[in-house]
């Protein structure tokens, strides 16, 4: 991999704009493009003050007042993209299954090098990516009554970024977004600040370096953590915010956002700041999937639709059969129980056989509110194997590769990442046989 320089910020990846199959136009800045009293459908190359570009694909006339929804669409990270150049473009397929006018916007840092396939849309020291993109959405926001910013992951921490910086002049429709980026998985990270801020690559390998990553953000005036970017009252006009209900990132990013913007439950997996600002936490699969395009689409037909409140949609999509069925389970979805007390915590057994560990909830089903539990064991102190709650079993078993006694520390957590009971139990070796096999 060839380290990125101010140089190759400044001259990144070539663009295929003739792949998409589109008329492409040449603008020679924001201004211009913004000033334009007609832009036609096609592939835009905008050029920006660093020299680079934007590159903003439109279909259907997005810029002309109209009735109907628009969509502005963002990524989420790159598959296979050591294979792919630039510009990355997503949500053609949902705009013509709905029939509106849509944008989609393609990450400029992601032509920082040809293995970075994950960006947030955030920019670089040289760029700053969030910026350019509110001035060329901010006219099309003043010209759309019904405008919405959508994306998952990555994509949907840009859409909600975006919505929070134009505040009620679009609508934000997201799925399983990161909320502060720092909190992702740290080689992807580390790789994106490596890729466009050269200025602190080297930092990237100390054990402080979210800290040197967010000085940089800060510096360069780039909104990288949204619980600690916008207060509660700086937002979109409608919010409705999908969080598959046992993705990590429900404590990671998804429970910072709820406290941070003082959202509260209303429901089974739904909290709300009121009733146009709503996070749902459905039954998407498990881990961190995204959803099916027919179900976006139905989804965004529904929470599109004025006559209803955004609460309203989300509870009619709910009630039906959006995902699949075989994973609803309305009392497992995540929920803070710190307030229950001895209710769940004095119904939480932990059973202990031998080298085996389990976790038991008397009365409740299992999974009760996303309760989920870990077990880390160590010896004389060292950690030697950890079971994370995202495994999703409340079932241990003392690796083989560890004969000897070992200690087991037992955590029990909610469905936000509240610590309910914690407790640590000693096993016994293996027997001499079996251990000397091992």
């Amino acid at each position: 991999m060839t380290p990125t320089t101010l140089a190759s910020l400044s001259d990144p990846q070539a663009c295929r704009h003739d792949a998409h199959n589109v008329p492409v136009h040449d603008w020679d800045s924001i201004r211009a493009f913004g000033d334009a009293p007609a832009k036609p459908d096609g592939l835009h190359v905008i050029r920006t003050d660093d020299g680079g570009h934007l590159d903003v694909l439109t279909s259907g006339n997005p810029f002309r007042s109209a009735t109907t929804p628009v969509l502005v669409v963002f990524n989420g990270a790159v598959t296979q993209r050591d294979q792919r150049r630039p510009p990355f473009l997503s949500g053609r397929g949902i705009a013509q299954e709905t029939g509106w006018p849509f944008v989609a916007i393609s990450d400029p840092s992601l032509a920082h090098t040809e293995d970075l396939s994950i960006a947030w849309y955030v920019g670089s020291q040289t760029h700053n990516a969030q910026r350019d993109i509110f001035r060329v959405l901010r006219p099309l926001a003043r010209a759309q009554r019904n405008l919405w910013l959508v994306g998952g992951s990555a994509g949907g921490f840009a859409a909600l970024t975006l919505g929070h910086m134009l505040g009620s002049a679009a609508s934000v429709f997201v799925w399983n977004p990161q909320t502060d980026l720092l909190e992702y998985w740290p080689g992807y990270v580390q790789h994106y600040v490596r890729s466009s801020f050269p200025e602190i690559a080297g930092r990237m390998a100390q054990p402080d370096w979210k800290t040197h990553a967010r000085q940089a953000f800060r510096r360069h005036n780039q909104v990288h953590s949204l619980p600690r970017a916008f207060l509660p009252r700086q937002r979109p006009r409608r919010l409705v915010y999908l969080q598959n209900h046992d993705d990590w990132h429900v404590v990671s990013h998804c429970v910072p956002y709820l406290h941070a913007f003082g959202y509260v439950r209303v429901g089974d997996g739904l909290h709300a700041q009121d009733d146009e600002h709503v996070v749902w936490f459905p039954e998407i699969g498990h881990g961190h999937p995204a959803p099916h395009k027919d179900a976006v689409v139905r989804a965004l037909r529904a929470v599109t639709d004025d006559d209803w409140t955004a609460r309203q949609s989300v509870e009619y999509l709910d009630a039906t059969e959006l995902f699949p069925r075989v994973f609803w389970s309305p009392q497992t979805r995540p929920r803070d129980l710190t307030n229950w007390g001895a209710r769940v915590t004095g119904r939480i057994r932990i059973e202990q056989d031998k080298r085996r560990l389990a976790v038991r909830l008397l009365g409740y089903r299992e999974r009760f509110g996303g309760i989920a539990a870990e077990f880390e064991t160590t010896v004389a102190g060292r950690r030697r194997h950890v079971q994370r709650y995202s495994v999703g079993s409340y079932e241990y078993m003392v690796p083989e590769t560890i004969p000897g006694e070992a200690e087991v520390l037992v955590t029990v957590q909610d469905g936000f990442g509240n610590v309910l009971r914690r407790a640590s139990f000693t096993v016994p070796a293996l027997p001499a046989t079996q251990g000397s096999t091992a």
